[in-house]
């Protein structure tokens, strides 16, 4: 047990203070606990000899006082543990540096391959949304001219359909101008017959007057000749009306003849008409049919546009984000491929660091110091550098 070397000297030496309950020197700044008592500060090196202290200071204090020496001979001491210490830890600082450059540059070698591989995925994915997007725009494409070809069958329909219109027009004016031919020669052929049953009764009323002739000349020779002559008189009246009676039959037969002919051509025409208006009918049925059926193509090839519209601008969604997704990762591969010559620079430099840092270290551990004693060790083993002055000397110096 020791105590500072006088009790008016503070418990400090030059900057170095003593434990007064176990003797060890200690710096008052690196204490683990100080006590004041009687006006003077008292130093300790742990607890344990504070606790000993505030337990009986009188008994570490009125001993007699261990004065402190300052031998005059210089020590020859090894390399300074703290440099040594500080030393080994920049050169394991390195170690740690490398290794987490290392680190980097390996990260950056394994992200570069990852997007690139990454790269090559979104550019193939690119390719495909960019074919499929063509095969969108053909298949726009396909359904527009289908369309077209729809409207154009339409068209064409809508234009058959009116020729048969007009033509079945034209058929009934035909018909009715027909009809009014046939009224007509019904008209003519009415009127022959009049004047053929007149013509007949006027040829019955000769006849008879000219049995009463013949009668009355039997009864009257004497007015024979008179009678003769209205007989001839009367005779080529007969043949006068027979021949215009037989005029009217050659007349009848023709005008029965041309209303033949006409109805023939009137039921003609009818037929024609029928057929012209089933023709118009079929046109028109397959005009409705064509026009139904354009109207559900054309809902669904529009409900189909849709679908490819709205297929095209997810595509193009997809091919804008793809794009975007490829330059992003066209950059950082850039920016890894930078990184990566500059992580192994710095790889270069911290190894040239280290292998600097560790020719220091060797030379900071064959350093030899030169000490003077300004205190007394603690306790065996202890490094006296912490108690004395030293200083580095050259190998040569060593020697």
């Amino acid at each position: 047990m020791a105590r500072v070397k006088s009790e008016s000297e503070k418990a400090t030496t030059a900057g170095a203070a003593f434990d007064v309950v176990c003797g060890k020197g200690i710096r008052p700044e690196e204490a683990i606990a100080s006590r004041t008592f009687k006006g003077e500060t008292y130093y300790f090196c742990c607890r344990g000899c504070a606790e000993a202290f505030d337990a009986n200071p009188e008994a570490y204090i009125t001993q007699e006082v261990m004065h402190a020496y300052r031998a005059t001979d210089k020590m020859k001491l090894g390399a300074d543990p703290e440099r040594v210490r500080q030393a080994e830890a920049a050169t394991k600082r390195y170690d740690a540096e490398i290794a987490e450059a290392e680190n980097r540059a390996r990260l950056a070698r394994e992200n570069s391959d990852r997007l690139r591989s990454e790269l090559e995925n979104a550019r193939s994915r690119l390719s495909q949304r960019r074919s499929e997007l063509q095969s969108l725009g053909q298949s726009e494409e396909q359904i527009r001219n289908a369309l077209k070809g729809d409207e154009g069958r339409i068209a064409s329909l809508q234009q058959q359909v009116d020729r048969a219109r007009l033509e079945a027009q034209n058929a009934e004016q035909s018909l009715a101008q027909a009809r009014a031919a046939l009224e007509q020669h019904r008209a003519q052929y009415q009127g022959l017959d009049q004047q053929q049953a007149q013509l007949r009764t006027a040829v019955e009323a000769d006849e008879k007057g000219l049995a009463a002739l013949q009668q009355e000349a039997e009864r009257h020779r004497a007015e024979l000749q008179r009678a003769e002559q209205a007989l001839s008189d009367a005779m080529n009246r007969l043949n006068m009306r027979r021949a215009e009676l037989q005029g009217l039959g050659q007349k009848e037969d023709q005008i029965r003849a041309a209303l033949q002919a006409d109805e023939s051509a009137i039921m003609g025409q009818q037929q024609a008409l029928e057929r012209q208006r089933q023709a118009m009918l079929e046109a028109e049925r397959a005009y409705s049919q064509a026009r139904d059926a354009y109207q559900a193509n054309l809902a669904r090839q529009q409900a189909q546009m849709g679908e490819v519209r709205s297929r095209e601008q997810a595509v193009q969604a997809d091919i804008q984000a793809l794009e975007t997704r490829i330059r992003d990762m066209e950059a950082q591969i850039n920016r890894l491929s930078a990184e990566g010559p500059q992580a192994e620079q710095r790889i270069k430099e911290l190894q040239q660091a280290k292998k600097a840092s560790e020719d220091e270290l060797e030379r900071v551990r064959r350093e030899r110091t030169e000490a003077v004693l300004e205190g007394l060790p603690g306790a065996e083993g202890e490094y006296p550098g912490e108690f004395y002055r030293s200083r580095p000397v050259t190998h040569k110096e060593r020697r």
